[in-house]
């Protein structure tokens, strides 16, 4: 009975101290799945949340990346027309949707949020900007024509345009109130539009003041080429301080700074006496003479009509620039007028 007793013992001892330990296990894995299901639970709403955040973010960037490259694209479009606009703005970059748990831990949701708001604030701004590069290249444009309007209207002052076809007397400065930009009406371009209609402008008056500016007081060297171009001249000469017929080379007053005689083929070269074209004046062709001033031209213009309808009339002379352009008495009136717009042409050309 004693043995049996001690057996029975043992074997309750046994079961009890196995049943105790089974539960403690059973106990720590629930509390692990329990954690674990937690953990997993917060990083799947984090997650959530981050993937919500991000798409609002990447689209307020989109929305901003979409305003400069429009103000890009202006500034591109204006410098085809001579309007510079320096302006310089970078890019922004999205932020990734792929992201780690250990990056997603790190993540600051408010910071992400504050940085929405700037980028939105932004966007606006850069709408701002986008008209006044408008504005800009509105005034730069007005402010190039009208600077060169004043230099044209100067410059015109001193010369004579008379016998010159399409070249205005004068012109008009531009007004401001004309380009007026209506940012609810706004067409890009309809804008542009204007502003290549500037820039043309531009370029003709910037065509015409060359025009102009190469009629005052040429040299010789630049008469003798022009008057290359002209098919009815034969041969010309320039004259010097020991053969010029008039002795007016280099006067100071109401002298020419070079004088260019030429013969042409209308003229019978035998009916005129003299070898070249210096001996033979302005009898065998015409001449250019070239004044410092455009009164001088005219003076000297003056001068020759004197002789108009009388026995010392050497031929037709009109004032081009500050030069006086002469043709033979032995040309009749048209002959004299086409040789004289031929001339003018070849002084008119830009090279």
């Amino acid at each position: 009975m004693k043995y049996k007793y001690l057996l029975l013992m043992m074997i309750i001892v046994m079961f009890t101290g196995c049943g105790e330990g089974n539960t403690e296990t059973t106990i720590e894995n629930d509390e692990k799945t329990v954690i674990q299901q937690s953990t997993s639970d917060e990083m799947k709403e984090k997650l959530d949340k981050y993937q919500s955040i991000s798409k609002e973010y990447n689209e307020a960037v989109d929305k901003y990346n979409e305003s400069v490259q429009s103000v890009e694209e202006l500034i591109d479009d204006l410098s085809e027309y001579n309007v510079i606009v320096e302006y310089t703005v970078e890019k922004k970059q999205k932020l990734k949707t792929n992201i780690t748990e250990e990056e997603l831990k790190k993540i600051d949701f408010d910071g992400i949020s504050e940085e929405i708001k700037k980028i939105s604030a932004d966007e606006v701004k850069l709408n701002k900007v986008f008209f006044t590069v408008c504005k800009r290249g509105y005034k730069d444009s007005i402010d190039k024509y009208n600077t060169l309007a004043d230099a044209y209207n100067g410059l015109i002052k001193e010369i004579s345009v008379d016998y010159i076809k399409d070249i205005p007397t004068n012109v008009f400065s531009l007004s401001y109130d004309s380009y007026v930009i209506n940012e609810m009406h706004f067409r890009k371009e309809d804008y542009l539009r204007n502003v290549k209609t500037l820039y043309e402008k531009t370029s003709k008056l910037a065509s015409d003041y060359m025009i102009v500016d190469q009629l005052n007081a040429p040299n010789a060297q630049w008469i003798t080429t022009r008057l290359k171009n002209v098919s009815s001249i034969i041969d010309q000469s320039s004259v010097g301080i020991n053969n010029d017929p008039n002795q007016l080379l280099g006067k100071e007053n109401g002298g020419y700074k070079c004088c260019v005689y030429f013969t042409l083929k209308q003229v019978d070269a035998s009916t005129v006496k003299g070898d070249t074209p210096i001996e033979k004046g302005t009898d065998g062709g015409g001449c250019i003479e070239s004044y410092p001033t455009l009164e001088a031209a005219r003076n000297r213009c003056d001068y020759l009509s004197q002789f108009d309808d009388t026995l010392l009339y050497s031929g037709s002379y009109a004032a081009v620039g500050t030069m006086v352009v002469r043709t033979s008495y032995k040309l009749d009136d048209q002959q004299q007028v086409a040789v004289t717009d031929e001339i003018v042409r070849a002084f008119t050309c830009l090279e």
